[in-house]
């Protein structure tokens, strides 16, 4: 559980050195003697089970009040802090399908707005400076007669279990610091009651897609998702659906069949702009070695934002900025909640960090940064190029 102001800490790999030239070609065969270029052969991938989902259907929903106790030390209360209670209603919390990754145990995961009814003045202020409302993320998960209770005190990053729901009854604690010294214990507790919105639907994220995409995005459309992943090599890589600059959201495994990296980056970063600057001439180098390769950018709001995506005009601006014909996709904290627990499991994440996967979907690579010092695309090129020999 979140009491103190979240701070995502990013650490933007500094960048070394200009903008010179792009990878090159290091493939050592010569021509044959017609002196045209052997013919490139494809990476074939058979798509798996087309998953249509089971359509448009009735949102479920959470709903429910939780008051906090906060029990100051005697150090605290030396320095005048003294003991009270808040309270916060969670009202018309409706389903979200599209953002499993942030709980991948959850078999019910929603968002709305939490509002303090009670002691945000008085009480909470002592310990934290968030507004009285904010967007939140609930979540449920199921296990046999077992229902855990998920939830984060901030918009796109992964839930924490806070307890387990017994007949709609909740409760949970936690303690912290004060950065002026001493500190706190809290004790939560409340009901949540799950139900039916009125009115809203919720399609099934799961279902492959079978129109084009207007920005003419390949149609692999295996449909699916990963609940429960593990990130790590030779694992397949999460699914997603992310918004594009055509206003569609755009399927992470549609892109297999080809080599894809995924990379999680900022508008206000110097190394991430580097790596948009060299993608293009990247993809042409491959490409000149008969391997297909897509770059995928995971687009946020900004380096104090990770969790909360670019906007369309952002979007935009990034792809005409960099000429990029791949795609460029609104992140809402897919970056930070996947990449970044495997990148450095104490907390933090660099920018840019990237996923390369393979034409089957599975990871086999994971970085960050991007510069003269981290030897540019020169590692993405080499594990690609490994991978290829193989098949």
């Amino acid at each position: 559980m979140q009491t103190r102001p979240f701070l995502v800490p990013i650490f933007a790999l500094p960048l070394l050195g200009a903008c010179t030239g792009v990878v090159k070609n290091t493939d050592d065969e010569p021509p044959d003697d017609s002196g045209s270029p052997a013919a490139c052969t494809p990476v074939e991938v058979e798509p798996g089970p087309k998953d249509t989902g089971d359509g448009p259907r009735a949102a479920r929903t959470l709903a429910g009040t939780i008051t906090w106790q906060v029990d100051f030390d005697a150090d605290a209360e030396a320095l005048g802090y003294s003991d009270c209670t808040y309270t916060r209603d969670y009202n018309d919390f409706v389903e979200r399908t599209d953002l499993g990754w942030l709980c991948p145990t959850c078999t019910l995961l929603t968002e709305g707005t939490a509002v303090m009814v009670s002691g945000h003045d008085d009480c909470y202020a002592q310990i934290d400076d968030h507004d009285a409302e904010r967007v939140e993320q609930l979540g449920l998960a199921e296990s046999g007669d077992t229902v855990g209770f998920w939830r984060t005190g901030t918009q796109n990053v992964r839930l924490s279990q806070q307890g387990d729901l017994v007949e709609g009854a909740v409760a949970f604690g936690d303690s912290a610091v004060l950065d002026s010294g001493g500190g706190y214990t809290l004790s939560a507790s409340g009901t949540i009651v799950a139900g039916e919105a009125d009115t809203a639907t919720v399609d099934d994220p799961s279902g492959a897609r079978t129109e084009p995409y207007s920005c003419g995005w390949p149609l692999f459309s295996p449909g699916g998702t990963t609940p429960g992943y593990t990130l790590s090599t030779g694992a397949t890589f999460p699914n997603a659906r992310l918004g594009d600059t055509c206003h569609e959201g755009v399927d992470l495994w549609d892109f297999r069949g080809r080599y894809v990296v995924v990379d999680a980056s900022a508008p206000d970063c110097g190394p991430c702009q580097e790596m948009a600057k060299r993608a293009d001439a990247f993809k042409a180098a491959m490409a000149d070695q008969c391997i297909d390769v897509e770059m995928i950018t995971l687009l946020d709001a900004g380096l104090s934002q990770v969790n909360l995506p670019a906007d369309w005009v952002t979007l935009e601006n990034w792809r005409t900025r960099f000429g990029l014909a791949s795609p460029v996709l609104a992140d809402e904290g897919f970056g930070y909640a996947v990449l970044a627990p495997a990148l450095n499991p104490d907390g933090g994440m660099g920018l840019p960090s990237w996923a390369l996967l393979d034409p089957d979907g599975r990871m086999i690579l994971l970085g960050s940064g991007f510069g003269e010092t981290s030897g540019y695309f020169d590692p993405i090129q080499a594990a690609i190029l490994a991978d290829s020999a193989e098949r």
